[in-house]
């Protein structure tokens, strides 16, 4: 089963968000983990913003 490179990124990102918060957590407590998770979520909604103008030509 192949899988588009949206669903790559998105899985990605999960795997990502929760080292980061893993990380975190290990570093700073529950603060460094809360400050992990907004980096991370800036992270995710900054990759979903450049690769939401390739989702139109994703139709050929």
């Amino acid at each position: 089963m192949r899988y588009s490179l949206e669903q790559r990124l998105n899985a990605l990102g999960v795997v990502v968000f929760g080292v980061v918060a893993i990380q975190g957590f290990l570093l700073g407590g529950s603060a460094g983990a809360v400050a992990g998770l907004f980096v991370a979520g800036a992270a995710a909604y900054t990759v979903l913003l450049f690769s939401a103008p390739s989702r139109d030509d994703s139709g050929r």
